[in-house]
């Protein structure tokens, strides 16, 4: 809850004010069937982790109104001390008010919405140090507590006030509290406050815990004073709570009291600048890895019935659907689509102006295991991933925007040198793809110590993409449409590098070769699928990831319950070519008068085979029928 309400928080301080028309959920979790001894000391279980994330973020996202449309499950053992948790959110924003105003001396500093409690107190410094089995008993106040209505009403209000050109400048009162809010907006001028005007849940506050508290659902504003009488008003008729803690000055100064007592005098270069700055260095080595000798399965529909049961591959559709997708009615392309809605599609699609063709697609991509073989091989996976999803849903390569989230154990040693290989990635990526990265966050601090117990999380970093697709009615889903049609497999595979893949994993390895993706070659296969959807003669596209093609066609099937026939050629390991995980690879089901040579020519593309009516996966390989098994089964 902490994680949504803070991040719509975000887009409403974007400029002069932004609505909300989406959030995303991306969650790293041990299994939750981790038995009770393998949980470290002061640790919550992780199934009981998992079920109250979950409904956080359903909570605040459901009773806000706010969709959320986009999201992943990961796990792996080593997040069962520090999960991780990434929410995101999209706005919608006039261009007349989507650069950031700054406040003129004599300005108000208004705070708005929520009272200020002792919950949050150094809630940033806890996120940011390295958790501990005292961590919990120690820093239960720094966790914030939430209350989305709360939030909805003060949203509603600042959209008002901000049509009524109300508002100079506004940012959310986050990490740091007042101090970061009106000492960010202060910076270029100065800023008085009064400590004891601010709204209190309760009596007995020090004037140090009023200025750092990071309880939620608090705005800092400047308003012009001529402009209080009716930014008051709107306040009023929304049921919102408006307090005027003090001014914007041009003294250069941060300064604060509590009554008569001068609390806080800092120079305002001093607070934004005075911090010296760090050196780190760090030398990185190849981690010392074996590949695996694993031989052909004796029976194959067990094994492709253990890789959808994987839990990094099998549904999440339960926590899925506990979230609103529907709500404000923008919804063009949900998470799941089908016969019975329950085929995952790759990305989701709102159409935020109602009335209009044109839409928005959302997606992302991530893969920590990856990052300990290779991170800067895994994090190109990962930028791929996200663009290949929204790609997959009609989304035009050309016109996508990045977001980056590092979540790292610490940022020194081994560590540092893997954060500063995954940074060289995303540079790489965006310049081979020549996609910006326009805003991210990082989070260095995802390692336990505790009852002789050291445990660094898979490194994490999620690229989350956006994009506008120009008439929402010539989207792709994922689910099959028709018996007959033809299934093409398009994209470089590296099928000898299984490293990090779900099957690897099934036999308890981990392997040393990250499937590499050609950049050069990413970008004709991207603009060759994007194409082909414009021209209309895709009727089903899924890109490969967790499970490999075997999964992607499987949850095609899943869809449009319909089943398919592929041969495997000759000469390829059939294991590796089912369940080989390279990112930037789609499935694409053509119309049977489609011809791939017309629509990939010199790209890498294979016919797969076509869809049947029997709802069932038949696999051949040369020719020969390798195994079938039902969708049922799977």
């Amino acid at each position: 809850a902490t994680g949504s309400g803070g991040v719509f928080r975000d887009i409403m301080g974007t400029g002069q004010g932004a609505k909300v028309i989406a959030s995303t959920d991306i969650f790293c979790f041990a299994p939750p069937g981790t038995p009770a001894d393998k949980v470290p000391p002061g640790c919550l279980s992780p199934h009981y982790v998992l079920r109250r994330v979950v409904a956080g973020v359903r909570d605040y996202g459901n009773r806000m109104g706010i969709p959320t449309n986009n999201g992943s499950v990961h796990f792996h053992p080593d997040f069962r001390a520090k999960p991780t948790v990434i929410v995101g959110a999209y706005g919608l924003i006039p261009a007349t008010r989507a650069q950031k105003g700054r406040p003129a001396p004599g300005d108000a500093v208004v705070v708005v919405g929520g009272r200020t409690g002792r919950d949050g107190i150094h809630g940033a410094t806890f996120s940011s140090a390295a958790m501990t089995d005292r961590t919990q008993s120690v820093n239960a106040q720094a966790v914030q507590i939430g209350h989305p209505i709360e939030e909805k009403r003060m949203a509603d209000a600042l959209l008002v006030a901000r049509d009524e050109g109300l508002i100079r400048a506004i940012t959310d009162c986050g990490a740091g509290g007042f101090a970061s809010a009106v000492g960010e907006m202060g910076a270029e001028t100065g800023a008085l406050i009064y400590l004891d005007r601010a709204p209190l849940k309760y009596s007995g506050l020090a004037p140090w815990e009023i200025l750092l508290s990071e309880s939620q659902e608090r705005m800092v504003l400047a308003v012009a004073p001529e402009n209080l009488p009716r930014f008051f008003e709107i306040c009023r008729l929304h049921n919102v709570e408006a307090t005027v803690l003090g001014e914007f000055t041009a003294t250069g100064r941060f300064e604060a009291y509590y009554g008569e007592e001068k609390v806080l005098d800092l120079t305002m270069d001093f607070l934004h600048h005075g911090l010296p700055q760090r050196l780190l260095t760090c030398s990185y080595r190849e981690p010392e890895l074996t590949e695996p000798e694993i031989p052909l399965p004796d029976d194959w529909e067990t094994v492709c019935c253990r890789i959808l049961a994987h839990l990094n591959v099998c549904s999440k559709e339960p926590i899925v659907r506990m979230y609103d997708h529907g709500v404000q009615g923008t919804s063009a392309l949900p998470p799941y689509a089908g016969l019975r809605g329950d085929g995952p599609n790759d990305a989701a699609v709102l159409t935020p102006l109602l009335g209009k063709p044109y839409g928005v697609v959302i997606a992302h991509g991530l893969n920590p295991v990856l990052n300990r073989i290779d991170p800067y091989w895994g994090s190109i996976w990962a930028a791929t991933e996200a663009v290949a999803n929204a790609v997959a849903v009609g989304a035009n390569p050309e016109e996508l925007a990045l977001i980056d989230n590092f979540i790292w154990p610490v940022p020194e040693g081994e560590f540092l040198a893997q954060l500063d290989r995954a940074v060289d990635a995303c540079v790489d990526f965006s310049l081979a793809l020549e996609l910006p990265f326009i805003s991210g966050k990082d989070s260095l601090s995802s390692t336990y110590r505790g009852g002789g117990i050291v445990i660094h999380i898979p490194p994490v970093l999620c690229v989350s993409v956006f994009g506008r697709i120009p008439d929402v009615t010539r989207t792709v889903s994922a689910d099959f449409k028709a018996p007959g049609s033809l299934l093409v497999l398009v994209g470089e595979r590296q099928e000898k590098e299984m490293g990090g893949s779900v099957y690897y994993d099934l036999h308890g390895e981990l392997g040393r070769s990250v499937p590499r993706v050609n950049l050069a070659q990413l970008r004709r296969v991207l603009r060759a699928v994007h194409r082909a959807i414009v021209l209309g003669e895709v009727r089903a596209c899924h890109d490969l990831s967790e499970g490999g093609l075997l999964a992607a066609v499987a949850e095609m099937g899943f869809g449009g319950e319909i089943g398919t026939a592929i041969d495997i050629p000759e000469g390829a390991r059939p294991d590796f070519f089912l369940f080989n995980e390279t990112a930037g690879c789609f499935v694409v089901e053509l119309t049977p008068e489609a011809d791939p040579a017309l629509l990939f020519g010199d790209l890498p593309y294979l016919v797969l085979g076509r869809t049947i009516a029997a709802p069932e996966l038949r696999v051949s390989c040369g020719g020969q029928l390798l195994f079938a098994v039902s969708l049922e089964r799977l």
